[in-house]
């Protein structure tokens, strides 16, 4: 079984943080070493997504949370994943110029996308699209100076009308139109039956939860108010843990009232007995 450990993130995605760290410049994992090659069959895999013979490869340290092997070329990097032996991850550090201008429409950058996905991904048709919209990220909360716009599509595999850890994603910049990330997710995932919780039955346990770790965290309980605010609605999901596979109900939820810090975060209820599989708490 292919294993991707992505660490819980809310509200942004582990793609976005990756492209948004590279147009800043930041160091996600230090720089490789020249003298530090990859192993043949990583070099060989490399070749193979690019179509192309490829000779200046380095190792990099892993990315954090992942279990890819990450290699480095000029300044694309790329994600070998030890276990699915195929390159995961693809990130173009130098397609992220020219990305402040809108010049390429979403129809096209779609088509782009799909073109690229279909290239490097041989089961496509089992994923379905999900995201398809045109991003921005500042520089700062205080700032409205946006550092780099960019397409985002995101193909799920979707069972059984729950949506699975499967997806195939590709970021296009949307002044030039070349591709500047791709991540792929797999591993097989059968069905995990239908829920036997309605999604308002979850959003209910999700509510006294919030509102007991309010309770437990807040010296004035006075100014929590009962009411909990849900940023996202319900998702059926598929997800996996510890080998099995769980269906579950997704949502993000946030405690209301005169609060110190923002208080909730995002759940996964079970949706056969109503026990909280995850709980990843604001950050």
């Amino acid at each position: 079984m292919t294993k991707h450990k992505w660490s819980g993130l809310i509200a942004i995605g582990v793609a976005a943080i990756v492209v948004l760290g590279m147009a800043l410049g930041l160091a996600l994992y230090p720089k490789g070493d020249a003298s530090a090659k990859p192993s043949n069959e990583i070099a060989k895999s490399v070749c193979q997504f690019e179509g192309a013979p490829i000779s200046d490869l380095q190792l990099m340290r892993p990315l954090l949370g992942s279990n890819l092997t990450m290699v480095k070329s000029n300044k694309t990097e790329y994600g070998f994943n030890p276990e699915s032996r195929r390159i995961e991850l693809a990130l173009y550090g130098g397609n992220f110029v020219g990305n402040e201008v809108v010049s390429v429409t979403q129809e096209e950058a779609e088509t782009i996308a799909t073109q690229f996905a279909q290239k490097h991904c041989d089961n496509l048709p089992v994923f379905t699209l999900q995201t398809s919209e045109l991003r921005g990220f500042d520089k700062s909360p205080n700032t409205t100076a946006t550092v780099m716009r960019v397409y985002e599509f995101e193909w799920v595999q979707v069972i059984d009308g729950a949506l699975t850890p499967n997806s195939v994603l590709v970021d296009v910049n949307p002044g030039t139109g070349n591709v500047m990330a791709y991540i792929y997710r797999y591993q097989p995932i059968e069905s995990a039956g239908t829920p036997s919780l309605t999604s308002e039955d979850a959003k209910a346990v999700v509510a006294n939860r919030v509102l007991e770790t309010a309770r437990a965290a807040l010296t004035a309980e006075s100014k929590l108010s009962p009411e909990v605010s849900f940023l996202q609605d319900p998702e059926l999901r598929i997800v996996v843990k510890d080998g099995k596979e769980i269906l579950v109900w997704r949502m993000i939820a946030e405690a209301q009232g005169d609060l110190p810090w923002a208080m909730g975060g995002q759940y996964d209820i079970n949706a056969q007995n109503g026990s909280i599989v995850e709980e990843n708490p604001f950050l």
